[in-house]
């Protein structure tokens, strides 16, 4: 299976990066859109707690959101959050708007809200949906999610109610690891792998450094895949570029309309540089508000190897100048 998080996509968008080092900014390919703040989850590290509680998008107002990130050049749209967006009850409304708008669709989801008509519908729109696992027995999943065994169980049979949908969509898992889940992984990759998915991700909880064994790798078929993302390969080494210009190439819009840096800031108020319920999106990008959010930004406060690190190590080459350029 190809890999699917690998930092060099964005290789495939040459005419974004043309612009991007003409005008030091560009419109973005991916936005993560926000539907509620609402979740059924109790994540004791998670950064839901930041945000609006409550916050929620009328279907009204989505419809809008979606129809601007189109016009400003989006390609892609990851319902996320936030909270838990099959919460949404317009969730199925917004999902098939975003699809006859064109945009490929990826969906983050705690797996716990499914029904056959939502699974159908995922499955038949979406290129992707990714479900939040982060543990494979009670005592991890308590940990990750603060829930029971149950809540587990009814995840892993909505799971199984997804992976039977399975049509065009590429089904996955993510798992957060760190000393206390690393022990579950061979497990848990076990557990996805019988479910039908297609691939389980492990990515090391915020400001955790535990390695993996490469021998994980040896799980992956010709039908499953494990992925340890290329940030694995840097944990613990200092950033090799001095800005983040990967934040001109995704977007986030959270549950209450204001727009943040990355998925990393959300609730973040000095992060946050404009309301699209409030203003159009081509005037918050290029506004002064943007501009100082941007210069607030100091790496060696952002979490090591983050969301944009694969784009800005890849960027930042790029941006460099290079002696014998010509000469490959």
């Amino acid at each position: 299976m190809v890999k699917v998080f690998a930092g060099d996509k964005i290789l495939k968008h040459a005419e974004r990066i043309a612009h991007w080092l003409e005008h030091g900014w560009t419109h973005p390919i991916t936005w993560e859109f926000d539907l509620t703040n609402r979740c059924n989850h109790r994540c004791p590290r998670c950064a839901g707690g930041r945000q609006s509680e409550g916050a929620q998008l009328s279907f009204s107002e989505a419809q809008r959101v979606l129809g601007e990130l189109k016009w400003f050049g989006a390609k892609a749209v990851t319902f996320t959050g936030g909270g838990e967006p099959l919460l949404h009850p317009d969730f199925a409304a917004m999902l098939s708007y975003a699809s006859e708008l064109g945009l490929d669709i990826g969906v983050i989801s705690n797996g716990s809200v499914m029904t056959e008509e939502l699974a159908d519908l995922i499955c038949q729109r979406a290129t992707w949906c990714r479900v939040s696992l982060d543990g494979s027995d009670e005592e991890s999943y308590r940990y990750s999610h603060g829930l029971n065994g149950r809540a587990l169980a009814r995840v892993l049979r909505n799971m199984q109610l997804l992976a039977r949908h399975k049509a065009r969509a590429t089904l996955g898992v993510g798992y957060l690891v760190d000393e206390r889940t690393l022990p579950t992984i061979e497990s848990a990759c076990h557990l996805v792998r019988e479910t039908g998915f297609d691939y389980i991700q492990f990515r090391p909880y915020h400001w955790d450094y535990t390695p993996i064994a490469r021998e994980v790798m040896a799980f992956s078929s010709d039908s499953f895949s494990v992925q340890l993302p290329a940030k694995y390969e840097d944990l613990g080494q200092p950033r090799q570029y001095g800005l983040c210009y990967g934040i001109e190439f995704v977007g986030v819009v959270q549950a209450d309309g204001n727009l943040t840096m990355c998925c990393h800031t959300r609730g973040m108020p000095q992060f946050s540089f404009g309301n699209i319920l409030e203003d159009s999106l081509e005037s918050i990008w290029s506004g002064s508000e943007r501009r100082l959010a941007k210069e607030r930004i100091r790496l060696d406060d952002c979490i090591p190897n983050c969301r944009c690190h694969p784009f800005n190590k890849i960027l930042w080459g790029i941006k460099q100048d290079h002696p014998h350029k010509n000469f490959l």
